[in-house]
């Protein structure tokens, strides 16, 4: 069981290095430059960090919530007070989540659902109700988990290097790199599309047969119930299907829209590795409803069937 843990002195600092070390190593992944401009090392990035952090914590400005499970610390969140904007009439004292992060070992359960629901709670017994973020550009995954918490963009920081002409130019998004991934994409969205409209026209088709041939001089009231039953489960076995593959359609809308691009071979393996990961996980759920809801789907509308040609 998880549970939470809120700490607001200087010394949870040191417990929370290696997940630093390792939400460090996922940047460099996503975005290997920053217009440009290479990554910190490791040590120098959480050398940094600890001095922002432990300022915040002995100032009385800034909480942490860390997230245990059988004493082990799986992920943690680090929310500063600051200022709301000036042209605009939010609070004056609005939080800032610096920092959230879960172990690579731990994605995928929710764990960092569970951490903003942490600080949402935190926030409401401090009596604050504005939360703001920074994102990393390129860090796609992140930007998806904050929307589905109902964060809207507000405000896209722009940076510039007046020296950058003294450095080599930066790979062209659009170059190979891009095409290969838009052709990866392309390939999953192809290959479940066709799968899916397979899946969904066999069941329409047995479905109208079975309800035609049991509606049909129906010999009795319990004969059409069965039927329709059988055809509403079908339905929704249709529904499961398509959601088993509905976050698959999105993924070259959202790129495109965006213009975000993984621009390196290690970028696009790690993403691709993620996001094949995810989409099996949650594929395999729907699929595995539609599967028990056609069986279900076509028991009852052959059982209706059957009670038409014995009646």
């Amino acid at each position: 069981m998880i549970e939470l843990v809120e700490r607001n002195d200087s010394t949870v600092v040191s417990a929370v290095e290696p997940l630093c070390r390792e939400l460090h190593l996922h940047h460099e992944s996503v975005a290997p430059t920053l217009a440009g401009i290479a990554h910190r090392s490791a040590d120098e990035c959480w050398a940094r960090k600890r001095q922002g952090y432990e300022r915040w914590l002995a100032a009385g400005e800034a909480f942490v919530l860390l997230a245990v499970e059988d004493q082990e610390l799986i992920g943690f969140a680090l929310v500063r007070v600051t200022a709301g904007y000036d042209g605009w009439k939010t609070d004056d004292r609005v939080a800032m989540l610096e920092a959230l992060t879960v172990s690579a070992r731990k994605r995928g359960r929710g764990v960092g659902r569970f951490l903003l629901e942490g600080v949402r709670d935190a926030l409401d017994k401090r009596n604050m109700k504005q939360l703001r973020v920074q994102l990393v550009d390129a860090n796609v995954d992140a930007r998806e988990f904050y929307l589905a918490g109902n964060f809207t963009t507000v405000i896209n920081e722009m940076f510039v290097d007046f020296r950058a002409a003294e450095r080599p130019v930066e790979p062209e998004r659009d170059g190979p790199l891009a095409i290969q991934y838009e052709l990866q994409v392309a390939s999953w969205v192809y290959s479940d599309t066709q799968a899916i409209l397979s899946r969904m026209a066999m069941l329409v088709a047995a479905d109208s047969v079975f309800l035609a041939l049991t509606i049909e001089g129906a010999r009795s009231a319990a004969t059409p119930a069965f039927a329709y039953a059988g055809a509403a489960l079908l339905v929704l076995a249709i529904l499961a299907l398509l959601l088993g593959s509905r976050h698959l359609w999105g993924i070259p809308i959202e790129y495109a829209r965006e213009n975000r691009r993984p621009r390196t071979l290690r970028a696009l393996a790690e993403q691709t590795s993620r996001r094949t990961e995810w989409v099996g996980r949650n594929k395999v759920r729907w699929l595995h409803l539609g599967a028990i809801l056609t069986f279900l789907g076509i028991i009852f509308t052959g059982g209706g069937f059957l009670l038409n040609i014995g009646g």
